[in-house]
C-alpha cells in the first residue's frame, strides 16, 4: 500500500562470503536462545497494546529460525495463529522481486541494465526517453519516473494487470524519470514482470518454481487465490475505535511483484537467511553475492529525519527495493516494510555486521507494531533490556501517522456513510447515471439500481465487465458522494457540468496525481 520507512546497516561487505568462527556462531545463539523468553513476552504486550489481532515473527541467523507466534487468525475467532499460517506479505513483496531478479543476474539471464522495451515488446511509456532508457534497475530503486499512484486506482476498479501496465502509456513520467525518487507499486511490478520475462514463464510461476520453491520458501505463493483457499490464513482488520473489524480483502495479483507475495514466517526467515548467508541455500550459492550488493547499493539519499525509537539524525536511503538506514554511529540495518490499508502490517530488517535480523508479520492497519517489535528486539539483542516507553513512543507515532495521512478519518468515513437519497444535491439519481470515460481510467459505469438492503433505488459503480457493482455512498459530514472498492480504498465522486437533465462529467480526485481525473460522458 505505502512506503514506511523501517529501522535501521552499512558498509558494504566485499563479494566473498564472511564465516564467523564456531564459538561465535554459538555464542549468537545462546544470547539469542537467552533473549526469547524476554521477546516473546514484551511483544505479545505490544501486539495488545496496538490491537492486533494476531502477529508471527522470527528472529533470523545463518544457521538457525527462531519463530514465536501469538494471537488468532481472525478477530472473535478461535483460531490460533500457529507458524504454518499464511499472512500477506504487502510490500515485503519488493525486496523478494529484487532478490529474484538477484538470481537471475547471477545466472546470467538477465542484466540490471537490461531495458524494459527489449524484455517487454510493446510496452511503452508516455514519454520517449524513458520507453527508450528505462531498464531494470530504474524500476526496482523506484526512479522509474512513474508518481507513487500510477495504476493504484486502476488496480482499486478491478482492472487486471496487463490492463493496467498498457495504461501506463498514458501516465507522464519524463520529467522525474532518473532524477526524482518516487515510491510506485507497478513501477516495481513493471520490473519484476519484465525480469521475470526472461525465464518464459509469468511472474507468480517463475518466481515460484526459480526462486520460492529452491530457497525453501515452501508454502509462498504469488497467486492471491492459493492464499484465499488455505484456511490456515490470517484474515485482514483494520482498527476502529481501538477494535479490529475484519472488514476487506485484498487481492493484490494486479501488483504480484510489487505487493502480492503471501506465505508463513518460516518461509520469510527462510528468505532473510539467504541475505544473512550472502546468497548460499543449503550449501549452494543461489545467488551471488555482487548481485546482492546491487541491491543493497545506496541509490537514493532519502535525508535526515526521525524515525521512531531512533535517534533523530539516521539517514535514510534506498536500493533495488530495500530500505537502508544509517545510524550516526555508523550501525546500518537493511530493512523493507508492507502494509496493505485493508489490513496488513509486516517488515523485514537485518545487520549484516551483525548476521542476524528479524521478520514481522502482523494482520492489523494502522500500527506500527512491525517497527515497534523489530526495535525491541535490537534492543533486547545489543543491551538485554527495553527502553521504558518504547511500546508508547510508537503508539504516539502511529496516532501521528493516521492523523497525518488521514487514514483514521478514512477508516471512520467508510464506516459512517450512508445510502444516498433518491434526491441528491437536489439532483435526481438519473442525472450521475451514465458511462464516463477517459483513456486511463477506460469506461466507468454508474447505474441506478434497486439497492435490496435500503429497499430503494441507489447509485452502483464499476469499471470492469467482470467486477461486481459497489454501491455510491453519501459522507453524510460534507454531502459528497463517495464509494470504496471491495479492497476498502476511498475515494470521491464529483459531478460537472449538468445540462438541465444530467451531468456531463464526473471528477474522481484520487486520480488527479496522475493527470486523468477528468472524464467525460459517453452515455
Amino acid at each position: 500500500m505505502q512506503r514506511n520507512t523501517a529501522l535501521l546497516v552499512v558498509g558494504l561487505f566485499t563479494a566473498c562470503l564472511t564465516t564467523l568462527p564456531a564459538e561465535t556462531v554459538a555464542e549468537q545463539d545462546a544470547r539469542v536462545e537467552a533473549l526469547l523468553p524476554q521477546l516473546r513476552k514484551q511483544a505479545i504486550a505490544f501486539r495488545r497494546g496496538f490491537d492486533t489481532p494476531g502477529m508471527a515473527l522470527a528472529v533470523v541467523t545463518r544457521d538457525r529460525i527462531y519463530p514465536l507466534t501469538s494471537g488468532v487468525c481472525e478477530a472473535g475467532r478461535v483460531r490460533p495463529i500457529r507458524t504454518t499460517t499464511l499472512f500477506q506479505f504487502a510490500s515485503v513483496s519488493k525486496p523478494i522481486t529484487a532478490t529474484f531478479a538477484a538470481m537471475l543476474v547471477s545466472q546470467g539471464r538477465l542484466s540490471w541494465d537490461d531495458r524494459i522495451r527489449d524484455l517487454l515488446p510493446g510496452f511503452i511509456f508516455a514519454d520517449l526517453r524513458p520507453t527508450r532508457m528505462a531498464t531494470i534497475r530504474d524500476m526496482l530503486d523506484q526512479r522509474s519516473g512513474l508518481p507513487g499512484s500510477a495504476g493504484e486506482v486502476l488496480e482499486g476498479f478491478g482492472l487486471p494487470q496487463r490492463t493496467i501496465l498498457d495504461r501506463m502509456r498514458f501516465v507522464a513520467s519524463a520529467k522525474d524519470f532518473r532524477e526524482k525518487w518516487n515510491y510506485s507499486n507497478f513501477g516495481v511490478t513493471i520490473g519484476g514482470v519484465a525480469a521475470a520475462s526472461v525465464t518464459g514463464q509469468a511472474y507468480p510461476a517463475a518466481l515460484r518454481d526459480l526462486f520460492l520453491r529452491p530457497i525453501g520458501m515452501n508454502s509462498a505463493t504469488a497467486v492471491y487465490r492459493q492464499f484465499a483457499r488455505n484456511p490456515n490464513r490470517a484474515s485482514l482488520h483494520v482498527i476502529i475505535n481501538g477494535k479490529p473489524v475484519p472488514a476487506f480483502v485484498r487481492p493484490a495479483d494486479a501488483q504480484a511483484p510489487s505487493g502480492g507475495v503471501s506465505g508463513n514466517i518460516l518461509d520469510l526467515a527462510a528468505f532473510l537467511q539467504l541475505h544473512l548467508n550472502r546468497g548460499v541455500v543449503n550449501g549452494r550459492q543461489v545467488v551471488l553475492p555482487a548481485a546482492l550488493d546491487e541491491c543493497y547499493r545506496r541509490y537514493t539519499d532519502l535525508g535526515k529525519g526521525v524515525r521512531v525509537g531512533m535517534a533523530p539524525r539516521d539517514i535514510d536511503y534506498y536500493g533495488m527495493c530495500w530500505d537502508i538506514t544509517v545510524t550516526p554511529k555508523g550501525t546500518e540495518y537493511i530493512n523493507h516494510n508492507g502494509a496493505f490499508s485493508a489490513g496488513a502490517r509486516t517488515i523485514v530488517s537485518f545487520r549484516r555486521s551483525d548476521e542476524i535480523g528479524i521478520v514481522v508479520l502482523t494482520n492489523s492497519f494502522l500500527t506500527l507494531l512491525p517497527e515497534a517489535t523489530v526495535d525491541l528486539f535490537f534492543q533486547l539483542y545489543d543491551t538485554g533490556r527495553v527502553r521504558a516507553g518504547t511500546l508508547a513512543t510508537f503508539r504516539k507515532r502511529a496516532r501521528q501517522d493516521g492523523s497525518k495521512t488521514g487514514v483514521d478519518t478514512l477508516f471512520k468515513s467508510l464506516f459512517g456513510l450512508v445510502d444516498t437519497p433518491a434526491i441528491i444535491n437536489g439532483h435526481p439519481l438519473s442525472a450521475y447515471a451514465g458511462r464516463y470515460r477517459n483513456d486511463y481510467v477506460g469506461d466507468f459505469d454508474i447505474a441506478e439500481k434497486f439497492d435490496p438492503e435500503s429497499g430503494r433505488n441507489a447509485l452502483f459503480f464499476k469499471a470492469t465487465a467482470r467486477r461486481t457493482n459497489v454501491k455510491v455512498q453519501l459522507n453524510p459530514e460534507n454531502g459528497q458522494l463517495q464509494a470504496r472498492t471491495n479492497e476498502g480504498a476511498l475515494f470521491g465522486l464529483e459531478f460537472q457540468n449538468f445540462d438541465g437533465d444530467r451531468f456531463d462529467e464526473l471528477v474522481i480526485p484520487n486520480l488527479a496525481e496522475v493527470g486523468w481525473q477528468n472524464l467525460s460522458r459517453v452515455r
